[in-house]
């Protein structure tokens, strides 16, 4: 499995007014159909009420994976960061 990031463009309704938010995921899947696939079924479960599109999906690299916690279920995204230390 290997890991995609997926760009998409979803449109909320915040009170009356509608928000444009772009924003990227990482999904670990094994091709880009199943990134696209499992990145819909999580839209679905979290934002079933916004409209969204998908940019663009790329393969990733990663150093290093880490998990927040034990409530992490497969197909969840997860979220790139650069972490810098002093």
């Amino acid at each position: 499995m290997e890991f995609f990031e997926v760009k998409v463009k979803r449109i909320t309704v915040e009170g009356e007014q509608q928000k444009v938010l772009k924003e990227s995921y990482c999904i670990q899947a094994s091709s880009y159909t199943e990134a696209e696939t499992r990145f819909a079924q999580f839209m679905e479960k979290n934002h079933a009420e916004d409209s969204f599109t998908v940019l663009k999906i790329t393969c990733s690299k990663f150093s290093h994976l880490i998990k927040a916690g034990d409530d992490v279920e497969p197909g969840d995204p997860f979220f790139k960061v650069k972490i810098l230390s002093f």
